[in-house]
C-alpha cells in the first residue's frame, strides 16, 4: 500500500521545531510555504526531474507542517479556490501560498487574528495544486514524501536543531 499525505505528515513533524522557536511559528512556516512554492516553479520551468521532486517535498513539508500544526483536516471543500489565481497548478501553488504568507503577514505584523479557517482554505488549495502537479507529471507522492523524509533525516538525525540548520552542506 502507498504512503498517504497523513502517514507522510508524521514523518514530517519530527523536524518541525515547536511553537515556541522561531523556525516554528506560524510566521516561518508561512514564508517557508510561499518561498518553497516559488522554488518549486523555478524547478519545474527548468525540467530537471531530481529537482522538481525535491522542492514539491520542500512545498509538502511546510504543507504538512502547518496542517499538523492548526489541526487543519485534509478536506478539499475547505480549500479556498480564488478566480484568476493563476493558470497553471506551478502558478497556484505561488498564489495560493503567497495568500498565506499575507494572511500570517496580517497576523504578526499587523496584530490581526489569525483566521485559521481562511489559512486551511489556501494551504489546502496549495496542496490540491501539489496533489495535480505530481499526478500530472506522473510522479509517485510516496518516491517525493520518502525522499523528502530521507534528506531531513540525514540533515537532522535528531529533530530540528538551529545548529544543524545553520552548518548544513549547501544544496
Amino acid at each position: 500500500m502507498a504512503l498517504t499525505f497523513q502517514e507522510y505528515q508524521k514523518l514530517a513533524i519530527r523536524t518541525l521545531p515547536p511553537a515556541d522557536h522561531p523556525g516554528g511559528h506560524i510566521s516561518t512556516l508561512a514564508l517557508g510555504l510561499s518561498g518553497e512554492a516559488a522554488e518549486c516553479a523555478v524547478a519545474m520551468s527548468t525540467g530537471h526531474r531530481e529537482k522538481i521532486i525535491k522542492e514539491i517535498g520542500d512545498v509538502y513539508w511546510y504543507i504538512a507542517t502547518i496542517m499538523y500544526r492548526y489541526n487543519i483536516q485534509d478536506d478539499q471543500n475547505k480549500a479556498t479556490f480564488v478566480e484568476g489565481a493563476g493558470s497553471t497548478c506551478r502558478e497556484q501553488i505561488m498564489v495560493y501560498g503567497g495568500l498565506a504568507a499575507d494572511m500570517v503577514k496580517k497576523h504578526t505584523g499587523h496584530l490581526h487574528k489569525l483566521d485559521v479557517d481562511a489559512l486551511a482554505g489556501f494551504v489546502l488549495a496549495a496542496k490540491a495544486a501539489l496533489d495535480e502537479i505530481v499526478w500530472c507529471n506522473g510522479f509517485s507522492f510516496e518516491v517525493i514524501a520518502l525522499s523528502n523524509d530521507a534528506k531531513l533525516r540525514e540533515r537532522f538525525p535528531n529533530g530540528f536543531t538551529s545548529e544543524a540548520s545553520i552548518n548544513r552542506p549547501k544544496d
